[in-house]
């Protein structure tokens, strides 16, 4: 999967997504990539690991919602870095977060073949 990226230029060799390609990038995948009105504490919706949270400082970063044990702080992963951090809502608030969800899609075209093969 890097490997398509990569060679579409929008990914790293180490398999991370500039800043600015996530939707393309998705989109290769049939995932949906969407905005997400900011919030805190996260909700509960998004514990699924869905929520990508873009920062628009310190490079232009995005890190995944991992969990919130408590109401005072969220953990996150970077995919950059391979590991995970809390992060207190102050902190959070400094980078100037946006939100975004990740979802599977299933292309209309796909489910109308699969529906034809098992009539």
């Amino acid at each position: 999967m890097i490997s398509v990226l990569v060679n579409l230029g929008l990914c790293s060799e180490s398999g991370v997504v500039s800043r600015g390609n996530e939707d393309k990038a998705c989109r290769v995948f049939n995932i949906r990539f969407s905005d997400v009105p900011y919030h805190y504490p996260i909700d509960k919706k998004y514990f699924d690991g869905s929520l990508l949270i873009g920062t628009t400082t310190q490079g232009l970063h995005c890190v995944r919602f991992w969990k919130q044990e408590e109401e005072a702080k969220i953990m996150v992963m970077d995919p950059e870095k391979g590991d995970f951090m809390y992060w207190d809502k102050a902190h959070l608030e400094e980078r100037v977060p946006q939100f975004h969800k990740v979802e599977l899609q299933i292309l209309q075209d796909a489910r109308n073949n699969r529906m034809e093969r098992t009539v």
